[in-house]
């Protein structure tokens, strides 16, 4: 279950930010995750209140996300498709030689106070 250490970082990175901006208690926080990091939603919703828990500025807080598409572009025919419902396979060319254009990061977009 990697969401956990996810959750973790994410958690750092939010008392940082909110230590630098005289936030003591985050409302809310909201995450773009790429489907390409393979985090089951499940996992996320039921580890948060755990470890939000253990980083007293955001114990009271909500957590919110998006899941962002994974998106490849063809590197031999250009073609823009998504990754997962393809398996990583154009389907025009049916080649595999692709460059990553979304959905392998995870971003803190807003945090809230």
């Amino acid at each position: 279950m990697h969401e956990l250490g996810i959750l973790y970082n994410m958690a750092k990175t939010v008392t940082e930010i909110a230590e630098e901006n005289n936030i003591d208690n985050v409302a809310e926080i909201y995450l773009e995750i790429g489907s390409l990091k393979g985090i089951v939603p499940q996992f996320l919703d039921e580890a948060f209140p755990y470890v939000a828990g253990q980083f007293p500025c955001i114990e009271k807080a909500m957590l919110k996300y998006r899941v962002i598409p994974a998106k490849g572009l063809c590197d031999d025919c250009n073609a823009i498709y998504d990754l997962c419902d393809n398996e990583g396979i154009c389907p025009r060319c049916h080649s595999r030689n692709k460059k990553v254009l979304s959905g392998d990061d995870i971003t803190i977009v807003q945090i809230s106070g």
